[in-house]
């Protein structure tokens, strides 16, 4: 039972327990969220949303806890490296062809369960080179109308909207 004043009513006093009680319980938890994101691995990737006309690269990754699931390549930054010759490095691993980075797209912040993803996202176009899946289960080119025809990654869903925007 709340402290009760003179001019507070019994309600008010209970409201003013209440409010302590909830406001200590969000301040427990903004704290733990804080601590959990300062305690939680950073992975920094980068993604090429590759374009073909008015088409972009899908890739179904083949192995892992998404297996089956569809993304934008790319891959890890290495330590020294930066984001546009990590772009180049992993594309040219899988799918196996050279690009042309463009602009960057958008940065995408996302809390998987086990890290914390800090993704780079360029446009990009095949300056040479013929898709060559060695880690991926599929590949296809999807249509603005396409782009949520498959079963994206979460991080990657954030991507969407500004691709959608960046194609119109």
């Amino acid at each position: 039972m709340g402290i009760q004043k003179p001019g507070n009513s019994l309600a008010n006093a209970n409201s003013m327990e209440y409010d302590r009680t909830y406001s200590w319980k969000c301040y427990a938890f903004c704290t733990n969220q804080r601590n959990r994101i300062k305690t939680m691995k950073t992975i920094n990737v980068v993604a090429a949303i590759i374009h073909r006309g008015e088409e972009i690269l899908s890739t179904q990754r083949g192995y892992g806890e998404y297996e089956g699931w569809w993304e934008f390549p790319g891959g890890k930054i290495e330590p020294g490296e930066g984001p546009e010759v990590a772009l180049r490095r992993e594309i040219m691993e899988e799918p196996g062809v050279e690009i042309a980075v463009e602009n960057l797209l958008c940065t995408v912040e996302y809390d998987y369960p086990k890290f914390h993803l800090s993704m780079l996202c360029y446009m990009c176009s095949i300056a040479n080179g013929e898709i060559d899946l060695r880690e991926h289960k599929s590949a296809r080119w999807l249509s603005h109308n396409d782009l949520n025809s498959v079963q994206w990654l979460p991080a990657d869903i954030e991507v969407l909207e500004r691709i959608k925007a960046n194609l119109a």
